[in-house]
């Protein structure tokens, strides 16, 4: 238990980019000299968590990043044999993989300490909003500068899209709720704007609702936390044939994956790690598998294949959690929000511009434009080059936009505490 609080103060819990650079040096990668002073001041503090809450940080992230490519390959159909997998046709599912994962992660970073009110329930969710509202924000711009050019240029786009700037589902009218974060709330008849947003607007208010949770007496948190999980799951079979809701009920469903993830944690803090090589193995088959095959109501069975998942890989016991230190998976750990955020833009743009170049790749579906390669091999090849594309932008988004972002909310709330002490004190 005392190791686990501690691993949980903010003096000892290193963030995802420390944790690939942690993970760069250990396989033996040459850093410059700035890099290799930063790093020994993460081993030290990477160093004095228990085993456990050091790899939380490394295979658990980058299992994020696969699962975000996933998501990305889904939505981005090329016709090759990739693309037709199971596996990949059913990828949606994967959103409710970081549903459970950010419930545990979030008792596992916050939850003792807003419990004992060493940090208030406004600071976390400004620290939680200042880590995912700049890439939202910029994301929204984004799409806002396309619809322009659209239309200052006319009919000079029209042979790549046929869509009417700011109309449908780019509308003014759906624009004050995704800056609201209020889109997975059922005020959009579908999703607007960047797609995939809804489920960040989700867990914006999961995290606030949680954080009031952890507010209650000790005793009650997980009788609230369980009622709320089993609430939210009830609500959802009782009104969808299967748990694909989005910016209808996009907030109950991440509602019962985050309940389970920090209800998860909870019972791995008290239980302990558990599993090795074959834990690992057939916890990853069984996700493979379920999500392969899972279709219509047994997808409501998604968030507790994943949170058996997240607590064996969160034991850090076998191959699977190893092999996932690789810095590859941990650089696909370390963008893993960019690649979620950016990927129908950047998947919008490239069938555009294969369009541009080579026409005969692509071919008009009603009013979309999408690929159409002469064969399923160079479909494939398309496809691992763009989701290739999509990796380097994402890189250039977390540097640009996510991490300055972050910290600057973060050095904000830091220079109001510091002038509010001086202010208290004289008081």
């Amino acid at each position: 238990m005392a190791l686990f609080r501690r691993a949980r103060s903010s003096a000892h819990c290193p963030s995802t980019e420390e944790m690939f650079l942690y993970s760069r040096a250990l396989w033996g990668f040459k850093e410059p000299r700035k890099q290799r002073v930063e790093y020994e001041k993460v081993r030290v503090t990477v160093e004095a968590l228990p085993p456990s809450a050091a790899n939380r940080f490394r295979s658990l992230d980058a299992l994020r990043g696969i699962c975000a490519l996933f998501v990305a390959a889904y939505h981005f159909n090329t016709g090759g044999v990739v693309g037709a997998l199971p596996l990949v046709q059913h990828s949606w599912i994967f959103v409710d993989y970081f549903f459970v994962l950010s419930g545990f992660v979030i008792a596992f970073s916050y939850g003792e300490r807003i419990e004992s009110r060493e940090i208030s329930v406004g600071r976390f969710a400004a620290l939680r909003f200042g880590r995912i509202y700049p890439l939202h924000l910029a994301m929204i711009a984004a799409f806002a500068l396309l619809d322009v050019a659209l239309y200052v240029a006319g009919n000079a786009f029209s042979s790549v899209t046929v869509h009417e700037p700011f109309t449908g589902p780019r509308s003014p009218s759906s624009l004050l709720s995704n800056l609201l974060l209020l889109h997975s709330f059922g005020l959009d008849p579908a999703p607007t704007w960047n797609h995939p947003s809804w489920s960040i607007a989700a867990e914006m208010w999961s995290y606030l609702l949680f954080a009031m949770v952890l507010l209650a007496p000790r005793r009650l948190i997980p009788w609230i936390a369980g009622s709320l999980t089993v609430g939210a799951l009830g609500v959802l079979v009782m009104t969808k044939p299967s748990i694909e809701a989005m910016q209808d009920l996009g907030f109950v469903r991440c509602v019962y994956g985050f309940g389970l993830g920090f209800l998860l944690f909870r019972v791995f803090r008290k239980v302990g790690p558990i599993g090795g090589h074959a834990a690992e193995l057939s916890t990853l088959a069984l996700v493979v598998l379920f999500v392969s095959l899972a279709q219509g109501r047994w997808t409501f069975a998604a968030p507790p294949v994943f949170a058996l998942e997240i607590y064996v890989l969160a034991s850090a016991r076998g191959i699977v959690s190893k092999i996932l230190t690789y810095p590859p998976f941990q650089l696909l750990g370390l963008v893993s929000y960019s690649i979620y955020m950016i990927h129908i833009f950047v998947e919008g743009r490239a069938v555009q511009l294969l369009h541009f170049a080579a026409p005969q790749l692509t071919r008009w579906e009603g009013a979309q434009l999408v690929i159409s390669p002469p064969s399923r091999a160079v479909g494939d090849a398309i496809l691992l080059s763009v989701l290739s594309l999509l990796v380097a932008c994402s890189y250039a988004s977390y540097r640009l936009i996510e991490k300055p972002g972050r910290e600057f909310a973060r050095n904000l709330l830091n220079r109001r505490a510091s002038q509010s002490r001086p202010a208290n004190a004289r008081a």
